[in-house]
């Protein structure tokens, strides 16, 4: 039984931040402790300090934030081969020491049609024919997921494009392609698509993430 996983955005952290800007806020209306009368003028120049640190710790986090790696970089992979060009266009995610693929606790499950990508659908391009695996794919724009099976993964291509695609569906596949896996020599932090040249008009597909590289062979007609 194949289910559908999203992989879409969590909001979880922007929804944290909220609540923390809306407890601060709390706490700067409270009334000073009368230690001493403070006069508005210097009541006001005391809030407005505890605003800037505030803000400046916030910037800090922020900035702490942007330097790790992107979870949903957007990401392109292309190559020229036969003359024709075949670009691939995704949202790449980090692993960030999370279990990808496997059973029990692992971000992806087996028979789970992923989308190959983080956010938005996973994009396939070609300005020429091509014989993807086994499969006749025209010229043309598609969407691609991967059928997690256990038995051997698979490659879909689907001619649903756009808005329609964030959630698959089976009526609208070209066609299904089996993957080759291997281990790579070491995990990949950063799921990345390559588009990779084989020699003449040939050429091979290939999808990394964790502890696993998938890929298709093609060749342009």
């Amino acid at each position: 039984m194949e289910s559908f996983n999203r992989f879409g955005r969590h909001d979880a952290e922007r929804d944290h931040q909220a609540r923390t800007r809306v407890a601060c806020d709390s706490i700067l209306r409270r009334p000073l402790p009368r230690r001493g009368r403070r006069s508005y003028t210097e009541r006001r120049e005391l809030l407005n300090f505890m605003n800037r640190a505030i803000i400046s710790a916030f910037v800090a986090i922020a900035a702490g934030s942007l330097a790790q790696p992107a979870s949903k970089a957007p990401a392109e992979a292309e190559a020229t081969i036969g003359g024709k060009t075949i670009v691939v266009k995704y949202k790449a995610a980090s692993a960030n020491g999370r279990t990808i693929f496997g059973g029990a606790g692992a971000l992806l499950q087996p028979n789970t049609v992923w989308r190959a990508g983080a956010g938005s659908p996973t994009t396939l391009y070609t300005n020429a024919a091509l014989k993807l695996g086994g499969l006749a794919v025209p010229a043309g724009q598609y969407t691609l997921f991967v059928l997690l099976d256990p038995n051997g993964w698979q490659l879909i291509v689907s001619k649903e494009r756009g808005a329609a695609a964030q959630v698959y569906h089976k009526e609208q596949d070209l066609g299904r392609v089996a993957m080759t896996t291997a281990h790579p020599a070491s995990p990949v932090e950063t799921m990345k698509f390559s588009v990779n040249a084989a020699g003449g008009n040939t050429g091979t597909l290939q999808l990394e993430w964790a502890d696993v590289a998938a890929s298709v062979p093609f060749s342009v007609q």
